[in-house]
């Protein structure tokens, strides 16, 4: 009776620590559980902030275009008037103002939406000039006059390369 007594002992004892090792299992489950359910809320938090990102990109790309189709177009007008021009730049250089249009502030000059204004944007341009890249000094400028397209009509008449000259000479 002695030896059934201490079996049945053993077994109990081996019961229980196979009842804690379950518990133990079944908390890391639970929480292994919580950290996978909080995974797939940042994954889809993630998700969300593509989708705008994507969309943003779509309406500056559709911007870009309808911008380089307006250049493509005033190439062949007629001569606009160097004063015109050169006055529109000037009102952006010299304006820290509020911005029109801040969803075409790329990353590059989306510090100017709060601070600066077209003024911050055309110290860019200008950097830009300087640098040689006329291209994206004349994208930078015309950005400045979303709200005016008859200033962009005039500065893309006037091309990339007397843009970026005065712009240098600033």
């Amino acid at each position: 009776m002695g030896l059934c007594k201490n079996q049945l002992e053993a077994t109990q004892k081996g019961l229980k620590s196979s009842q804690d090792y379950l518990a133990t299992q079944t908390n890391q489950l639970a929480t292994q559980a919580t950290e996978l359910a909080r995974y797939k809320a940042d994954a889809d938090s993630l998700k969300m902030a593509l989708t705008s990102t994507e969309y943003q990109l779509n309406q500056v790309t559709a911007e870009k275009a309808r911008l380089q189709e307006t250049a493509n177009k005033a190439q062949n007008s007629s001569f606009v008037s160097q004063r015109e021009w050169q006055s529109s730049i000037d009102w952006s250089i010299n304006n820290t103002g509020q911005v029109d249009c801040p969803q075409l502030y790329t990353s590059e000059v989306a510090s100017c939406v709060v601070s600066g204004g077209p003024a911050c944007v055309m110290s860019q341009a200008v950097r830009q000039a300087t640098e040689g890249n006329y291209s994206r000094d004349l994208e930078l400028t015309l950005i400045t006059q979303c709200h005016n397209p008859a200033a962009q009509k005039q500065i893309l008449a006037a091309g990339e390369k007397a843009v970026g000259e005065y712009l240098r000479a600033r």
